[in-house]
């Protein structure tokens, strides 16, 4: 495995070197996901979500609640209730 060095910018950003980009299939305006173990940082390209993926689970979820009689209000209660308790 080639390793390659990369610099920190002062607003701590780095470069991801071409070959490790085209290796991945990394290209500008994706995420990545980043997790620290020890002295190493390892990386992996984030699965992000469509906005027409994440339509079609909200309509998915929104059915279920309504076939459950779950209301809009019952979730807004719910996610305030949790926020106190955090």
């Amino acid at each position: 495995m080639t390793k390659y060095p990369a610099k920190i910018t002062s607003k701590g950003q780095v470069t991801i070197p071409k070959p490790v980009r085209d290796e991945l299939g990394l290209a500008e305006g994706d995420y990545l996901v980043l997790e620290p173990q020890g002295d190493y940082l390892i990386g992996a390209k984030a699965k992000i979500a469509s906005e027409d993926e994440f339509d079609r689970l909200a309509d998915r979820i929104a059915e279920r609640f309504a076939s459950k009689g779950i209301t809009r209000s019952d979730v807004e209660d719910a996610i305030k209730w949790a926020r106190r308790k955090s």
